[in-house]
């Protein structure tokens, strides 16, 4: 059960990226609220995590690539919880 929940969030991170590239404000907030779900998932065991680290990782490159500062904050956050 928990490996599902694992797999659906990870995939909606990987779906996120495609609409990233917007610069509404609400979009911002989007991408932060994704980045804080991707960091408070490394609560969850590690046999549920450790299969997702090596992709969360490469995928959170895109984000610490944002264009903007809060964004990249979040992301940097998230990238040292992996």
């Amino acid at each position: 059960m928990q490996s599902d929940v694992g797999n659906r969030i990870i995939v909606s991170q990987e779906n996120f990226k495609i609409y990233g590239g917007n610069i509404s404000p609400v979009f911002q907030k989007v991408r932060m609220a994704s980045l804080c779900c991707l960091a408070a998932m490394t609560s969850l065991p590690h046999p549920v995590l450790y299969p997702h680290q090596k992709n969360v990782i490469k995928e959170l490159a895109v984000s610490i690539d944002d264009h903007k500062r809060l964004v990249r904050k979040e992301a940097v956050q998230a990238r040292s919880l992996w």
